[in-house]
């Protein structure tokens, strides 16, 4: 479940940049000087795109967040050190426990109790997020509605 949570939040993010901050100081970065007052705009989108570090971006892989053995990659691991939909830090959204709870709970119950699966009246629609006119785009990134079949799952 977790490893199906990072690859959502990591293929699709609500937002695509991170809150904007104020360099304090005059920082060299990469042969660039950033003045201090400067305002500084994370495009976490743009890392979390990045051929050279995903290889296949725009593919929904969860397991790419499992080792060999099917259990979570360390912390230290590439993927999830560049993993961030919440930000970084100290200075990173208060609320990402609450909404990683919530969000495993609310996908969890639903998988457990139905089955999804495509409408019969509508084929399916693509949703690559480079294919933005299937989203919708006002304050943060969401797909527009879409129609499937629910099934009730029977356990015995």
């Amino acid at each position: 479940m977790e490893a199906l949570e990072l690859e959502t939040h990591r293929l699709l993010l609500v937002n695509p940049t991170l809150v904007a901050r104020l360099s304090s100081k005059d920082v060299k970065y990469k042969g660039y000087t950033i003045k201090e007052g400067t305002i500084i705009i994370s495009n976490v989108w743009k890392l979390h795109h990045d051929e050279k570090l995903w290889g296949d971006p725009w593919k929904f892989r969860p397991e790419r967040f499992l080792d060999e053995n099917g259990q979570l990659v360390s912390r230290d691991h590439p993927y999830r050190t560049s993993w961030m939909p919440f930000g970084i830090g100290k200075r990173s959204c208060p609320g990402e426990p609450f909404a990683r709870a919530r969000y495993f709970l609310f996908v969890a119950t639903l998988l457990r109790n139905w089955r999804f699966c495509p409408s019969k009246d509508q084929p399916l629609r693509d949703y690559d997020p480079r294919h933005l006119e299937n989203f919708d785009l006002e304050f943060s990134i969401r797909p527009k509605p879409y129609l499937c079949r629910i099934e009730k799952r029977e356990w015995n």
